[in-house]
């Protein structure tokens, strides 16, 4: 006859277990006794299931969460359901990320959140699966979550903005597969797409970048690339700014004067930063979009101050210390390197 261990055994065991961060283990075990017919408390279910969270160990996650749930009947926290949902986040399993806000919505009536789905966005990023990325954003924006002004907060991107920004062949894949979608009559939001232009300038690729660039209205659409021109435009501007190429920037600031797109503050940022790229007097041109800047809000960004500080102390103009107070009078810090010239 087997050994059966006593309930109380098991319960102790697994939570030495637990608290040594040993999930695999841990599941083993409770795998072992519920065959011997041994009960394990849904405290002890809740304990391993956490711990597999916190491992990121899928297996024990959806064996646990079976005893736990499926067969138990118990239901889990939202607390311990979210961090089973930041473990499919970071392991890419968009199956497990979509059934845990399902079960959070339908069952414990838990309010969703941008939250909640920058986990699922997370998940698809980290597989490239980018037609489950694509349509979850045109989701998001349809229920308003995450969304400034009609445009998705591009900070819920960035996880798969790194994910291609590895390589060239990843910016590649994801752009023929945002064709794929747009030909099978799928939306392709601009926010997906400025991502994919995005990775490509992180890569250091401006020919890359120019060709996706030239081809956003097949890809988009009209309407698409009109609503999207200002956020698209500051990214090529960017790019302009990491090959110093001031005749794109005039080339693409004329373009949005033409088409009365009008600058974001980010794109000024690009374009004083790009000016300031220019040996000899063009630099002053940099003056400009900081004044554009100063029209739209009290506090252009502090980044904006310091380009011009520093080019200016280079250039032994006055200016500089003008600069630098008013950054003081805006609450911002001066970086050390610069304070000497407040004395």
């Amino acid at each position: 006859m087997s050994f059966k261990p006593s309930e109380q055994l098991v319960e102790k065991t697994i939570g030495a277990l637990v608290s040594l961060n040993e999930a695999e283990v841990g599941v083993e075990l409770a795998k072992a006794v519920k065959k011997r017919g041994v009960h394990i408390g849904p405290a002890s279910q809740h304990s391993l299931l956490a711990v597999c969270a916190h491992q990121d160990y899928l297996e024990g996650i959806r064996w646990s969460w079976n005893t736990l749930v499926e067969e138990g009947g118990h239901k889990p926290s939202e607390g311990l359901c979210s961090q089973l949902l930041r473990s499919a986040a970071r392991t890419g399993d968009s199956t497990l990320a979509a059934s845990l806000i399902r079960y959070m919505h339908g069952t414990l009536q838990v309010t969703l959140t941008i939250n909640h789905f920058f986990s699922l966005l997370e998940a698809h990023a980290r597989v490239g699966n980018v037609s489950g990325l694509s349509v979850l954003v045109t989701y998001l924006k349809a229920q308003g979550l995450g969304v400034v002004d009609g445009w998705l907060d591009l900070r819920l991107l960035r996880v798969w903005r790194e994910q291609l920004s590895t390589s060239v062949s990843q910016v590649d894949a994801a752009y023929t597969t945002l064709r794929e979608e747009r030909s099978q009559g799928r939306p392709v939001e601009p926010e997906v797409f400025t991502t994919v232009l995005d990775a490509a300038i992180d890569l250091g690729e401006p020919r890359r970048a120019l060709a996706l660039w030239q081809g956003r209205v097949e890809l988009l659409g009209e309407d698409g690339a009109k609503k999207g021109a200002t956020n698209l435009y500051a990214s090529m501007l960017s790019l302009c700014r990491v090959t110093a190429d001031t005749e794109l920037m005039d080339q693409l600031l004329k373009e949005m004067k033409d088409s009365e797109v009008s600058p974001s503050v980010q794109g000024y940022v690009h374009a004083l930063a790009t000016c300031l790229s220019i040996e000899g007097p063009g630099w002053e041109r940099a003056f400009h979009f900081l004044g554009a800047v100063r029209s739209m809000t009290r506090a252009p960004p502090r980044e904006m101050f310091i380009l011009m500080a520093e080019r200016c102390i280079a250039e032994h103009d006055h200016r500089g210390r003008l600069l630098l107070e008013e950054m003081v009078n805006l609450g911002y810090a001066v970086p050390d390197v610069l304070e000497d010239q407040l004395v």
